[in-house]
């Protein structure tokens, strides 16, 4: 039932992207298109819940890198990329968790209409102190939003977060 639920979701996100494509025609010009990278380094306090047989207090160090392309028309324009976070939060009894968060996100526009994506994919491991592998998990996300930009009323807004354990 959850695979059919994602499914849906993502193939509404397809029609809402192919709609705005579509009603945009073809641009007079020619599109400008500036390519990005980013990487970025943190470290923070985290208690994160999901599927911690106890949850306690750690340190998480994290690196965020991605790439992307926004490409603009008389039209309208479109934002997309990719990223990972990889991450490894130690807690106080030498126990820790490492996982890769990997995203895809997207925005498009126009004048009458903006659609934006994300999506995320998130495996991770729970270790204990001496380094064995005691539970993992994967997280995953998908964010859907259609906004009509003349009225600034979202027509369309799904948004779905959930966890399996294992």
């Amino acid at each position: 039932m959850t695979q059919k639920r994602i499914l849906r979701g993502v193939l509404i996100a397809i029609m809402s992207i192919a709609s705005v494509l579509s009603c945009s025609g073809v641009a007079n010009a020619s599109a400008t298109v500036t390519r990005f990278t980013f990487s970025f380094t943190e470290t923070f306090a985290d208690a994160p819940p999901e599927c911690m047989p106890v949850v306690k207090s750690g340190v998480t160090n994290a690196t965020d890198t991605g790439s992307g392309q926004v490409t603009e028309t008389d039209n309208g324009f479109a934002f997309h990329g990719d990223d990972t976070f990889v991450y490894c939060t130690d807690f106080t009894d030498g126990s820790y968790l490492a996982g890769v968060a990997h995203g895809h996100f997207s925005t498009i526009g126009s004048d009458a209409v903006t659609v934006q994506n994300d999506v995320v994919r998130e495996p991770r491991t729970i270790y204990s102190a001496d380094g064995i592998a005691i539970g993992s998990l994967m997280i995953h996300f998908l964010a859907h939003t259609t906004t009509d930009n003349l009225t600034g009323e979202t027509t369309v807004s799904i948004e779905k977060f959930f966890v399996t354990c294992f």
